[in-house]
């Protein structure tokens, strides 16, 4: 698929997790991961800088009030870490949360540049199946 086709895709997971915040549906934990996963591994393949603020705004963050701003927003490979934990010690995770995760993956699509066609399609198609459950409205 190209870098367009899988923007598209993702934008509909974006979608599904928007209606199910409104709905204040409960998700599924290991679909999420899924989606956390897919941006992590497209955030270090890119061959593009932009964005690292959303993409930590987006995760948990490292709630310092003072220091460098790696110490008090911390890094995107920090802020997926403290992600996966809070994903793990949540009893529940809720459709706004999925909404705010997927963010990132969309951004990453329509922002970033990608050395290759063929490292995008290797990143994302193990997860492309999920994906697209997630798009039809079952996150």
């Amino acid at each position: 698929m190209t870098q367009q086709q899988w923007r598209t895709l993702t934008e509909a997971v974006h979608a599904a997790y928007r209606k199910a915040a409104r709905k204040n549906a409960n998700i599924d934990r290991a679909k999420l991961q899924i989606v956390l996963t897919a941006f992590y591994g497209l955030y270090c393949a890119r061959s593009s800088t932009n964005e690292e603020n959303f993409y930590v705004s987006n995760l948990i963050q490292a709630h310092r009030v003072e220091g460098a701003p790696t110490e008090t927003i911390g890094t995107v490979a920090e802020a997926v870490q403290r992600t996966e934990k809070f994903f793990a010690e949540q009893a529940e995770l809720w459709g706004h949360q999925g909404e705010i995760i997927s963010r990132n993956l969309v951004n990453v699509l329509a922002k970033e540049q990608f050395p290759s066609t063929l490292r995008l399609n290797t990143i994302l198609m193990p997860h492309q199946a999920v994906l697209e459950q997630i798009s039809i409205g079952t996150p």
